[in-house]
């Protein structure tokens, strides 16, 4: 690319950054980091502003990463939005890439590997046909946007909720227009479920197809809930690093919404450690992620959220946008580096 056009996008970037920032939870962000540093506070505020345009990062990154205590060459090493936006833009081509964004595309595209019971619903929809398929089917439901991101807007409705008001649960769950996902609600295998009995938890497994047409696995990451109905770390879940090669998480969780006490070695709300503790079924979550990389090769990249039941690993979700956050919080390292290797491997 044009070195005039890469400076033109990252300027873009800079400003999307901007407009989009969540100024609320970046002005708490700067009062916790002056109890954590003497260089936080305002002083720190006005580097998150100025963060943008000189490291890519958005304002919350810009704390989340600690940049307020970090030096201009470590700060270097971290790979923010726009590094990300820049480089997934190239990993997916554009006309592909709604394959991933729209949660109903996915869905059809992918539904094979998925658990199947998903349907879609609008807000003009009759929805007495569908109620009647969900009564008779006795499950609980999760509800989710078609184009959600972070778990915003999911919901849990139970099977005795539809039986007693279905039209009026309904409504509720879907009142943010759109369309949504509805499916039956699955559950966690039970070495799971013992950390973390709130949400369906997930494994991230990012891949890769290189130049060569081979899949390789690139990181994993798995996420818990803290008592909510999803286990995204933007909606208040935790994650951890875990082994490709084991399966095993390999350190404690992490948590975005605080930067005060926000590392866990037990769940908050279980007591359960997490270092250690293996993922059940890997090799078959493993093969799931490379199955699925297999189905669209002319998608570079992509983090493939799984879920691990009782009966095995199933496919949720396909994320162009993987994650920097995710990606690098969890061991507490940049991963700028990293993903100029990813470049090549992939990149003709």
């Amino acid at each position: 690319m044009h070195p005039v056009m890469t400076a033109g996008l990252r300027f873009i970037g800079a400003g999307y950054c901007l407009v989009k920032a969540d100024w609320p939870k970046t002005l708490r962000f700067a009062r916790e980091s002056r109890t954590l540093s003497r260089r936080g506070g305002a002083r720190a505020l006005v580097g998150s502003i100025l963060a943008p345009f000189r490291y890519g990062t958005s304002p919350e990154e810009y704390f989340l990463f600690g940049f307020y205590d970090k030096l201009h060459a470590e700060r270097k090493r971290w790979v923010g939005t726009v590094g990300m936006w820049l480089a997934q833009r190239r990993f997916v081509p554009a006309t592909i890439r709604g394959d991933f964004a729209d949660k109903t595309r996915f869905t059809e595209r992918y539904r094979e590997l998925m658990d199947g019971s998903a349907r879609f619903h609008t807000a003009t929809d009759d929805p007495e046909p569908l109620l009647e398929a969900l009564r008779a089917a006795g499950h609980d439901i999760f509800i989710k946007p078609a184009d959600g991101q972070c778990g915003s807007g999911a919901s849990v409705l139970s099977a005795e909720e539809l039986r007693q008001d279905g039209r009026g649960a309904l409504a509720r769950a879907t009142a943010g227009g759109g369309t949504y996902i509805v499916e039956r609600r699955l559950t966690n295998h039970p070495n799971l479920q013992r950390i973390s009995p709130d949400a369906l938890s997930t494994i991230r497994v990012v891949t890769a197809v290189t130049t060569a047409g081979e899949i390789e696995f690139l990181f994993a990451r798995a996420r818990f809930s803290n008592g909510k109905v999803v286990d995204n770390l933007g909606s208040g879940g935790l994650a951890v690093p875990v082994d490709l090669d084991s399966g095993v998480i390999s350190g404690p969780a992490i948590a975005s919404a605080s930067l005060i006490d926000r590392t866990f070695e037990r769940h908050p709300k279980t007591g359960e450690t997490f270092q250690g503790k293996a993922i059940p079924m890997w090799d078959a979550v493993l093969d799931l992620a490379k199955r699925s990389a297999l189905r669209q090769t002319e998608a570079r990249v992509i983090g493939w959220d799984i879920a691990v039941t009782p009966d095995g690993p199933l496919l949720l979700e396909g994320n162009h946008n993987w994650g920097k956050v995710l990606w690098q919080m969890p061991v507490g390292e940049g991963m700028a580096q990293e993903l100029e290797r990813i470049k090549v491997r992939v990149l003709a």
